[in-house]
């Protein structure tokens, strides 16, 4: 019961510092969503109802959204990524890969307490950067500008 307690407490805090600045997406994510090579991305609307992935958080322009696949073998946090919904055209879907130059791991991006969300640029602060965060630490920090 302590440990449910500890964990309860812990994903409590992290959903809060990371939603701080990011809004939480509450709505269905566009019912076409293809990655860069025009191939149909991992979550789309059909998948987000299917639960197969879930919309977690909202830049504030509202012009991106990162997303979650649902946790499976070699991930039991789930893969992370972020889609640029686009109103007049086809939405682009982007998946969270391990980089060197952050010194990102696929065990960093897979273990749950893993939070990808939105936190104004330092340069531009009415700009969002795309951030991971694991127990309230960045790991890493994609800068706009």
């Amino acid at each position: 019961m302590k440990t449910l307690i500890k964990i309860l407490g812990i994903t409590g805090s992290l959903l809060l510092c990371a939603g701080a600045l990011a809004q939480p997406y509450n709505r269905t994510l566009p019912a076409v969503v293809n990655d860069n090579n025009g191939n149909i991305f991992w979550c789309d609307a059909h998948r987000q109802v299917m639960r197969k992935c879930e919309a977690m958080f909202a830049d504030r322009k509202g012009g991106m959204v990162t997303v979650r696949s649902a946790p499976f073998k070699d991930c039991e946090g789930g893969l992370w990524g972020w889609i640029t919904i686009m109103h007049n055209d086809v939405s682009k879907g982007f998946t969270i890969t391990p980089d060197k130059k952050f010194g990102l791991t696929v065990k960093d991006l897979c273990r749950p307490g893993t939070v990808v969300t939105f936190k104004p640029n330092q340069k531009k602060p009415e700009y969002d950067d795309l951030v991971a965060l694991y127990q309230g630490k960045e790991l890493f920090r994609y800068r706009r500008f």
